[in-house]
């Protein structure tokens, strides 16, 4: 009986620390020199419920999003992310 309870405590412990998804990354440049274009972008971007963090240098022009947890990722979904500008980044990379 007193293993029953290691056993059941095991097998909660696996679940809270189980994942169902990761956190990917994506870094872009963006071919936009305007900061006040640069940040609506941002703010745009940012309310995507599957980003966590996004953030555009108006110096540099580069861009670093980090997603909420999500099964899968690809460069395609993170290009999906910048709407009617995603035709202005160049140097995509995710992970």
């Amino acid at each position: 009986m007193k293993y029953f309870g290691f056993i059941i405590f095991i097998f909660l412990s696996f679940q809270v620390f189980s994942q169902t998804g990761k956190q990917y990354f994506g870094q872009a440049l963006i071919d936009v020199k305007d900061e006040k274009i640069i940040s609506s972008i941002q703010l745009e971007v940012r309310k995507n419920p599957n980003v966590k963090v996004v953030r555009i240098d108006p110096l540099t022009s580069q861009i670093l999003l980090i997603t909420n947890e999500l099964d899968s990722w690809s460069e395609r979904e993170f290009i999906s992310f910048f709407g009617a500008y995603s035709s202005k980044l160049k140097c995509v990379f995710t992970g």
